[in-house]
């Protein structure tokens, strides 16, 4: 069974809120079940935080070759496709009803969009995301 989990960034909260305030994990996000208020505050909540909305992604249900679990909005290393013995770097998206990487293609110089289907297919490294670590995606787009 594929394991629903989600992570976003805390909104800030001046107020102490306990229990909750112990959610946020060691790297400063937040981890767990995601629910959404109305429409008009547009507000997200992760494990019963506020986040920020554009910084919440989906657990893809995939991991690393470390095992670290890969997320939408990780930014990833790896080999694979027609660029074998290269390395890839991009960002993990869903789109289309799937898992997909969109890259810089290091022999064209152009942007490429390269589809996981199954953890076989993966043996890439979490190098960082897309929200704490801009600047690894500069090349991509």
């Amino acid at each position: 069974m594929r394991e629903i989990e989600f992570r976003g960034k805390p909104y800030p909260d001046k107020r102490k809120n306990p229990p909750y305030d112990d959610h946020i994990a060691e790297d400063g996000w937040l981890y767990g079940g995601i629910t959404y208020d109305s429409v008009p505050e547009k507000k997200v909540w992760v494990n019963y935080r506020r986040a920020f909305p554009d910084t919440v992604g989906q657990y893809t249900g995939l991991k690393d070759r470390n095992g670290v679990k890969i997320f939408e909005g990780d930014i990833v290393k790896m080999r694979r496709g027609p660029f074998m013995g290269r390395t890839l770097t991009g960002a993990v998206v869903w789109e289309d009803g799937g898992i997909w990487i969109h890259y810089k293609n290091p022999i064209s110089n152009t942007a490429g969009i390269l589809g996981i289907i199954t953890a076989k297919d993966y043996r890439g490294l979490v190098i960082g995301n897309i929200h704490d670590n801009p600047e690894l995606l500069e090349a991509v787009q």
